[in-house]
């Protein structure tokens, strides 16, 4: 759903922040109405080329231990497609979350108790 607003933006040269709604689906999911509002109170304009973009990893550490966080309600980055990005990776541990893309905001206690597990060993 984003993809043509991408597109069109890019296309016109302007930097526009993303519809309510649509950042409501996105990003709110997981989110009672005080955080919903936190979120689409603070909007910014979308830096929409890194969107169209793909991704190149080469030249990046591979021998650095990393943790992705899954997030199994992502509604931005679902479940199915988080998997491929984690295949891209490599060796990665992978630790999951029920929550969706701003769990910083949704579940912050969630959150930061398992980065601090993951920080201790």
């Amino acid at each position: 759903a984003v993809r043509p607003l991408a597109e069109q933006n890019l296309r016109d040269r302007v930097a526009s922040v993303l519809p309510e709604e649509v950042a409501r689906q996105m990003f709110c999911n997981d989110m009672d109405p005080e955080q919903t509002r936190f979120v689409l109170e603070r909007l910014v304009p979308e830096a929409w080329s890194p969107i169209l973009e793909p991704s190149r990893l080469r030249g990046l550490g591979r021998g650095v231990p990393a943790t992705y966080v899954k997030l199994l309600r992502d509604a931005v980055i679902p479940p199915a497609l988080q998997d491929e990005m984690i295949a891209h990776l490599g060796r990665v541990d992978v630790v999951e979350l029920d929550a969706g893309h701003d769990a910083m905001i949704s579940q912050p206690e969630a959150l930061a108790s398992l980065l601090d597990e993951l920080a201790s060993g």
